[in-house]
C-alpha cells in the first residue's frame, strides 16, 4: 500500500515509508491553503511553481542565510514585477535509487529570489533544514531552477552542497527562456490547488560518462587515470515538453559520487575513460480537478541520472586541439591533480544519444580523488599540451613530441 504524504499545497505517492518525517508532514498539511493569487498580483507565475511556497519561504534579497545556488538569467525581461527564479530540490540519490516505476514524488521547495540589474541571481536557504529524503549523507541538495518574468519560462537542473569545496563547487547555473513551456496568469486556472507530481516511468537505462581522456603520441608514452569513490561528477540532464523524437534539450546537470574506486590500467593507447550511469525516465505533471475532470497545466518529461553502478571502461578518443605545451620533460611520470585549474569537461562526455537524440555534458574535477598521469620513459623527447592553458591548470591534456 502505499503512503500519501501532503504538503506546500502538494501530494506525494510513494511505496516507501518515511516515518522519519511523518511529523512534518502532518504539520504541513495543516497549512491553510492561499487564496488564489490574481493575475494582477502574480502574472504569468510557472504553473509548476508553488504559490503557498512563494509565499511563506522569505525572499532571497532579505535572507541572511547561505547562498546555495547563483548564476545568470539572460534573455529574461522585466515587464514591471521583475526576473523571478524559484528552485526546489528532487529526492536524494539515495531515495531515486530505492523507488521503483510507478513511485511518484514532489519536489521540496527551497528558495526563490528576483535577478539583479545585471540579469543575476543569488538564492539563499539554510540546506542542513531540507528533510534528510531530499538531502544526501555529504549535504548534497539537487535543485530545479525555474525563473520567469510574466511572459517567459525557463528551468535548468544544479546541484548545491552544504559546505562547498574544490572537489564540490558551489552551484552555479544560467536559466534561459524555453518556448516550449508557457506561463499563465495563477488566477486563470486556480494554481493555489493545484497538485504536481513526478513519476518514475522506467528506469535501467545504462549510459557511460566520460571523465576523462589521454592521448600520446607513439607506443612510448604511456598514461592512466585514478578515480576514487568520494569524487563527485557532473552529469548532465535532458528535459522534453512534448515526448517526441526533436523536443530533447539539456536540462542542466546533477552530481553523483560513486562509492566505488577505478584505476584504469597505464597504456599508450588513446583513450577516453567512463564510468557507467544509470537513468531514471520521469514524467511531471501539474494538475487541477475541478467539476470532477482533471486539467492538465503542465507536462514535462526527464531523464536524470540516478546512481553512478561501478562499472568503468575506456573508449577510443581522437587528437583534439591543444596549443599551450610545456617544454621538453625529464624521464618520470606526471600527474594533474591540482583543483585550483579548470576542471575536465565535454560538451558531449555524457552520451544520452541511443535515448533521446542528443549527447549532454559531463564534467570532473581534478584533485587528489580524480588524476591523470603521464609517464616518459626518456628525458627530452616529450611534452604535454593543455587545451584551455597550460598542463599544470588546462580542462584536457595531450601528450606530444618535444
Amino acid at each position: 500500500m502505499r503512503a500519501r504524504i501532503v504538503y506546500w499545497g502538494f501530494t506525494m505517492f510513494s511505496r516507501l515509508n518515511f516515518r522519519s518525517i511523518a511529523a512534518l508532514c502532518l504539520a504541513a498539511t495543516l497549512l491553510s491553503a492561499p487564496a488564489p493569487a490574481s493575475a494582477a498580483e502574480d502574472p504569468g507565475v510557472p504553473v509548476n511553481v508553488s504559490l503557498a511556497a512563494l509565499s511563506e519561504l522569505p525572499d532571497s534579497a532579505q535572507s541572511s542565510a547561505p547562498v546555495i545556488a547563483s548564476g545568470s538569467l539572460p534573455g529574461f525581461t522585466d515587464h514591471g514585477t521583475g526576473v523571478r527564479v524559484f528552485a526546489s530540490a528532487l529526492p536524494s540519490a539515495a531515495y531515486l535509487n530505492a523507488m521503483q516505476p510507478g513511485d511518484s514524488f514532489h519536489r521540496w521547495p527551497i528558495a526563490h529570489g528576483r535577478a539583479d540589474r545585471s540579469g543575476g541571481f543569488k538564492l539563499r536557504a539554510d540546506l542542513a533544514a531540507v528533510p534528510a529524503e531530499y538531502r544526501s549523507s555529504d549535504g548534497q541538495v539537487d535543485l530545479v531552477l525555474v525563473a520567469w518574468d510574466g511572459r517567459q519560462q525557463g528551468e535548468t537542473m544544479v546541484s548545491a552542497f552544504s559546505s562547498p569545496t574544490l572537489e564540490r563547487p558551489a552551484a552555479v547555473a544560467t536559466v534561459k527562456p524555453d518556448g516550449a513551456q508557457k506561463s499563465q496568469p495563477s488566477a486563470s486556472f486556480g494554481k493555489a490547488w493545484e497538485t504536481c507530481t513526478t513519476t518514475l516511468l522506467s528506469r535501467g537505462y545504462k549510459n557511460n560518462a566520460r571523465i576523462g581522456e589521454s592521448v600520446t603520441p607513439d607506443y612510448k608514452q604511456t598514461s592512466w587515470l585514478t578515480y576514487t569513490a568520494s569524487q563527485s561528477v557532473s552529469l548532465g540532464t535532458a528535459m522534453d515538453m512534448s515526448n517526441d523524437s526533436v523536443g530533447w534539450k539539456a536540462g542542466g546537470t546533477i552530481s553523483r559520487s560513486s562509492g566505488f574506486d577505478a584505476s584504469f590500467a597505464e597504456s599508450a593507447l588513446n583513450r577516453g575513460y567512463r564510468l557507467e550511469s544509470e537513468l531514471g525516465y520521469y514524467k511531471d505533471v501539474c494538475y487541477i480537478v475541478m467539476n470532477g475532470y482533471s486539467y492538465y497545466n503542465y507536462t514535462k518529461w526527464s531523464y536524470i541520472p540516478i546512481r553512478l553502478t561501478g562499472g568503468y571502461s575506456t573508449e577510443g578518443v581522437t587528437v583534439f586541439s591543444a596549443p599551450y605545451c610545456t617544454g621538453a620533460l625529464a624521464a618520470g611520470t606526471w600527474s594533474r591533480y591540482d583543483s585550483a585549474g579548470s576542471a575536465w569537461n565535454w560538451s558531449i562526455g555524457f552520451k544520452i544519444s541511443n535515448l533521446v537524440g542528443f549527447d549532454v555534458s559531463s564534467t570532473s574535477n581534478w584533485d587528489g580523488n580524480n588524476r591523470l598521469y603521464y609517464k616518459q620513459p626518456v628525458s627530452g623527447k616529450y611534452k604535454l599540451c593543455g587545451n584551455n592553458t597550460y598542463p599544470s591548470s588546462a580542462s584536457r591534456i595531450i601528450g606530444a613530441f618535444a
